[in-house]
């Protein structure tokens, strides 16, 4: 098989300026590629030669369907089908002897991979969504920018033009099994590495866009990756081991992107290996059972397209025998099942957006209140702070222009009083002024260690830590 890339290298003069050097390795290889009877093609030229190679397709029926779904699962990421596509590529280019010069898609990729990513793949993103350290690529009409700790910087690449997105748009949906055009303008779907895709185009959104989210910490662990990455510190993961151990109900809370399903995965590790697991999402992104392979768990999630809601699908995980039953993020009703679950004894773990974390246990309040039902908000305060027992509050702690930290600022114990009303009492807490944190002279409540003793716990193991016993 010849490849292109491989063409033997001229030689090169050392008093050549960059851009001359880089005109002369193109004449060059043009010329060796003419010599060896390879067609020049413009890159563009090269795409509309194997999209229409593609699309001819022999065989039964059941064959072309294959062949089709393998296109569709190369266009998501599949690896193994990506390789196959890659090589059908391959033989393409070598069949019609093809050759292109270098362009800007080329500088990073071979040949096959610049055509495969043309025709097949995300196009000029296809190489950084796939980025080890890419939180999300975003695209804003031709423009592109790529997010890395929470800092969106502007990409040199840019697509040719609006039609380019649009299409390339049109695919990615095709392949997610989604649409998007005038009358759907808003598209929510994954590529195969679970990434989120979501895209927009006119009349909602201004200009056509693409982002692909991608979750950076593929297996996060409390007491290595994310005391690694200066989340939180040793002493805090021994605690939240402890609290996830003995079966605390837990509240992950934040703003957007500041790493709660992070969080909320890191907890679930901490699980008991032989409890039973239930998991509800919007859409299944955490997928539990394929990271934990072999242990009793079952995701969930919502179908709206059944008429199945988040508080439609949470109804029937209390008649499965669940041990714990973990939430990917609350949003509305289905808030109100959750209190309802922790208070029966189905020990729970939820993630919420909040802006503040003095607003939390109101966001909730609010979310409860969307199940359509009157409620008295000084018995529904105390409701849920004897639900949940503790709160973990996370925010982007800026280091510079370029880079954010994800830092859980509060580990905070909820505290339900004799008199209806709840007291959210601050364990650990982030001080900006030391750039660290702090334990605070609080101690875990009776009531609390009353509960995690009947799983096991013993009050040594937390006076251990300075967080039970006397002051």
């Amino acid at each position: 098989m010849i490849r292109v890339s491989t063409l033997p290298p001229r030689p090169q003069r050392i008093n050549f300026s960059i851009v001359e050097h880089l005109q002369k390795e193109k004449e060059d290889k043009r010329k060796t590629a003419s010599i060896r009877g390879y067609q020049h093609r413009t890159l563009e030229e090269v795409v509309k030669i194997v999209q229409d190679q593609l699309k001819k397709t022999d065989g039964t029926a059941e064959e072309q369907d294959e062949h089709k779904e393998m296109i569709h699962q190369a266009g998501l990421g599949n690896p193994i089908a990506q390789e196959r596509v890659k090589s059908i590529i391959k033989q393409i280019i070598y069949d019609h002897m093809l050759y292109a010069s270098l362009g800007e898609l080329q500088e990073r990729m071979s040949l096959p991979e610049a055509v495969f990513a043309l025709t097949v793949g995300a196009g000029y993103i296809e190489d950084l969504y796939k980025g080890k350290e890419i939180e999300e690529v975003q695209v804003n009409g031709i423009d592109i920018y790529i997010m890395r700790d929470g800092v969106s910087v502007k990409f040199p690449r840019v697509f040719n033009n609006m039609d380019q997105v649009i299409r390339l748009q049109e695919r990615l949906a095709l392949y997610g099994r989604a649409r998007i055009n005038e009358q759907h303008p808003i598209c929510h779907t994954y590529m195969f590495n679970k990434a989120r895709l979501t895209m927009t185009q006119s009349p909602y959104s201004a200009f056509p866009t693409i982002a692909i989210r991608n979750f950076i910490l593929r297996d996060p662990e409390l007491h290595s990756t994310l005391v690694d990455r200066g989340t939180l510190n040793t002493a805090m993961a021994m605690l939240l081991s402890l609290f996830v151990k003995y079966h605390a109900s837990i509240i992950v809370a934040g703003g957007t992107k500041t790493g709660k399903t992070t969080t909320l995965y890191a907890l679930a590790k901490e699980i008991p290996v032989l409890e039973r697991v239930l998991s509800l999402e919007t859409e299944m992104e955490m997928r539990l059972d394929e990271r934990l392979p072999g242990r009793n768990i079952v995701p969930y999630q919502a179908v709206p397209e059944l008429g199945i809601s988040m508080e439609d699908a949470f109804l029937p995980l209390l008649r499965l025998s669940p041990d714990r039953i973990i939430i990917g993020e609350v949003r509305g009703p289905e808030a109100s099942q959750a209190v309802q679950a922790a208070l029966r004894g189905h020990d729970t773990m939820v993630s919420l957006h909040s802006k503040y974390r003095s607003m939390i246990i109101t966001d909730i309040m609010d979310m409860v209140k969307q199940d359509g039902r009157t409620h008295d908000d000084n018995l529904l305060k105390n409701r849920i702070g004897r639900a949940f027992n503790i709160v973990i509050y996370q925010r982007f702690v800026k280091v510079n222009e370029r880079k954010n930290l994800r830092v859980m600022t509060e580990i905070t114990e909820v505290v339900p009083t004799e008199n209806g009303d709840i007291i959210m009492r601050p364990l650990y807490e982030w001080k900006a002024e030391k750039n660290d944190w702090v334990r605070t002279e609080h101690k875990i409540s009776h009531e609390l260690m009353e509960h995690m003793m009947s799983y096991g716990a013993s009050a040594e193991e937390f006076t251990a830590l300075g967080l039970y016993g006397c002051n």
